[in-house]
This record gives structure tokens, C-alpha cells and sequence, in this order.
């Protein structure tokens, strides 16, 4: 069963700031990244149960998940996420090396 999917507005603002910086640099590796963060987050709309909980999920109390992918230079972004019966909420869309998602950076969602 497919749930809604929601992209919150950090993580709309994620999307944005990743893809400028890569279109800067390859506008075609920019849209290979657009494409597989959509096939993933259509993949955790699909069946949000089966991916596992967040690292950062039990510091900051909430049931929060994960989902990962990776670009073809093997580069791994995450999508971190929240459902419930009929809705996939995407929090935050994290680009390798960043630092653990902290409450803080959910204030407002």
C-alpha cells in the first residue's frame, strides 16, 4: 500500500540547497541526484515500515526512519522520514559527512 507522500519544507530547502551546489558543478549529475532522490522516496512511500530507525531517533525521542541512497559516484544521501497510516512525511534530506539530525533541526516542521 503506497501512503502519501509529504516533503516537508526543510527538506524542500535540503533538496534545493544539494541540487544548486550540484548543478554548479554537473547539471547532469545534478538530475541523476534529483532522479534517484524521487525513486527513493517513492520506494519509502511504498512501504515506510521496512526501513530502519534513524541513528538520531533515540536522542531526540521520535520515530524517525531512514532511507538511503547514493549517487553513481557512490556518494550515500539520506532521507529521514516519518508515517503514520497514510502519510510518509519527509523531515530532512542529508548529504554525506553532515552531522546527526538534532532536534532542532526538525523545529518547525
Amino acid at each position: 500500500m503506497s501512503h502519501h507522500l509529504e516533503i516537508g519544507r526543510r527538506a524542500r530547502r535540503d533538496v534545493n540547497r544539494i541540487l544548486c551546489w550540484l548543478a554548479l558543478r554537473s547539471p547532469r549529475g545534478a538530475a541523476n541526484w534529483y532522479k534517484a532522490f524521487w525513486t527513493a522516496a517513492v520506494r519509502i512511500a511504498d512501504d515506510p515500515e521496512s526501513f530502519p530507525a534513524a541513528d538520531e531517533a533515540v536522542q531526540i525521542s521520535a520515530d524517525i526512519r531512514i532511507g538511503l541512497f547514493k549517487t553513481r559516484q557512490g556518494r550515500r544521501y539520506s532521507i529521514l522520514f516519518e508515517f503514520d497510516a497514510s502519510e510518509v512525511r519527509i523531515l530532512r534530506v542529508r548529504r554525506p559527512g553532515q552531522r546527526p539530525l538534532q532536534r532542532r533541526d526538525l523545529a518547525g516542521e
